[in-house]
């Protein structure tokens, strides 16, 4: 499972990019769930989805501007993690590692961006945005991994396709 430097950085691309896709679509699924559980006298009505969807959009764009320092901070350290695993043939191995280093970089990177905004502590939008940029990069950096992988070893072994999604079958 070795990789090349290009791969990698393919692949660091790719689950940037995948976690600032999902980031929207989890926030809005976080602040309405929030608004299912409030206590309130008023009910969340209709047009509070629209506020949570527009709330959810300027979060993710802001989301997006925070995400590049935080992906120039952690690409290296992510690197050589993956360096570190490298030789474990096992997809299981990749996938968790990734995840768990999906979960770290979510969670920490949007903690560093609220903390560097002055929002600290576990306010009203402290707990939707961490919980929502760990868990969409928790899901993009193994999808990620996967995808990069796949089309590395399908690149080394002669073939060309621009969706790879399944490793070829090993020569026993």
């Amino acid at each position: 499972m070795a990789f090349t430097k290009e791969e990698f950085i393919n692949g660091a691309l790719l689950a940037w990019g995948l976690t600032l896709l999902l980031l929207p679509v989890l926030l809005f699924a976080v602040l309405s769930i929030g608004c299912a559980t409030e206590v309130s006298s008023v009910p969340c009505s209709i047009s509070d989805v629209s506020s949570r969807l527009i709330g959810a959009i300027a979060l993710s764009l802001a989301g997006a501007v925070a995400s590049v320092p935080a992906f120039f901070l952690f690409v290296l350290p992510a690197h050589a993690l993956n360096r570190t695993w490298e030789r474990s043939a096992h997809p299981a191995v990749h996938i968790t590692v990734n995840a768990v280093l999906g979960l770290a970089v979510g969670a920490t990177g949007s903690f560093g961006a609220l903390f560097a905004l002055g929002i600290v502590g576990l306010s009203a939008l402290a707990v939707p945005v961490v919980l929502s940029s760990a868990v969409a990069a928790t899901i993009a950096f193994p999808l990620a991994w996967r995808f990069t992988a796949a089309r590395a070893l399908n690149a080394d072994r002669g073939i060309a396709a621009p969706c790879a999604w399944r490793f070829p079958r090993s020569a026993s």
